[in-house]
């Protein structure tokens, strides 16, 4: 494969660009990337009706109260269990709209939702990665190659704004099973870092024969066809989940393959892009 990846460059940071600006805008109308259940305080609600009714009628008797239920099971014909998160303590409000409807047989009963986890975790997280990518940056420098360090820094940054942008267009909420994506993601993406920095470390030699272009895309072509094996590999696993899976295992999944395939690519592309562009300001690989 000849393949120019610093040629395309521009398209690239065009492309990314769009992403981080939709992102943005999709965070600022709170459309992702805003807290979800696991952070919210929320009521759980066992009631009896007097005859069988439907999910739907439910809903519709939440949704004229203007609240929405995240799970509504069904335990019979007649008694469901209804999990609603508020954000705050909404039970008496709650138990009294479906009081008022007449439908109810016997008491109900109503219980707090406490948030299990606390919306810090999700910061601390984040404050984990910055360290992670702190130590990329270190371990790149064991080897005396300041640039290949800064770019592998830099990659690692732009790599979480990409994956928390994609996050947002998506319209995911902030939850356990983000943090957990993330962490997956951002492992993955030191490793793909690694493979790249190593290649170009090995052909740097190869500079005074062939040209600093050249190298750079000799390097990032062998880094691509081991990453895109490995890109396919894992991507059939999980369209697979997407596929014959539900809820947390099918949205992990969701989260899984857009991260891997745009850090796929973003880790290739940006990487080349970045040396180049530092390289005008240091002359090593001149």
């Amino acid at each position: 494969m000849n393949f120019d990846f610093i040629a395309k460059k521009r398209i690239l940071f065009m492309l990314s660009a769009i992403i981080i600006v939709l992102g943005l805008i999709s965070f600022l109308l709170r459309w992702g990337l805003d807290f979800g259940k696991d952070f919210k305080e929320g009521t759980l609600i066992e009631v009896n009706f007097k005859e069988p009714i439907e999910i739907k009628e439910i809903r519709n008797i939440l949704k004229k109260n203007n609240f929405t239920a995240d799970v509504i099971q069904s335990m019979d014909e007649k008694k469901y269990q209804i999990e609603l998160f508020t954000g705050e303590d909404k039970k008496d409000e709650i138990k009294n709209l479906f009081i008022e409807t007449g439908l109810i047989k016997g008491d109900i009963k109503v219980n707090n939702i406490l948030p299990f986890h606390s919306k810090d975790i999700f910061v601390k997280i984040l404050y984990l990665i910055l360290i992670g990518t702190v130590m990329l940056f270190l371990i790149s420098l064991i080897k005396k190659e300041f640039i290949l360090a800064l770019v592998a820094f830099m990659t690692a940054i732009f790599n979480l704004l990409l994956t928390l942008s994609i996050f947002s267009i998506l319209g995911k909420k902030i939850s356990i099973t983000m943090t957990i994506s993330i962490i997956i993601i951002f492992i993955y993406s030191i490793g793909l870092i690694l493979n790249i920095i190593n290649r170009i470390s090995k052909n740097k030699l190869l500079i005074k024969s062939i040209g600093y272009k050249k190298m750079i895309n000799l390097s990032l072509k062998q880094a691509s066809g081991v990453s895109s094996v490995a890109l396919i590999a894992v991507l059939i696993s999980l369209i697979g989940l997407i596929i014959y899976s539900e809820g947390l295992f099918r949205n992990l999944a969701i989260l899984l393959t857009s991260g891997f395939i745009v850090i796929t690519f973003s880790s290739i592309f940006t990487s080349g892009y970045l040396l180049e562009i530092l390289n005008q300001y240091f002359s090593k690989y001149k």
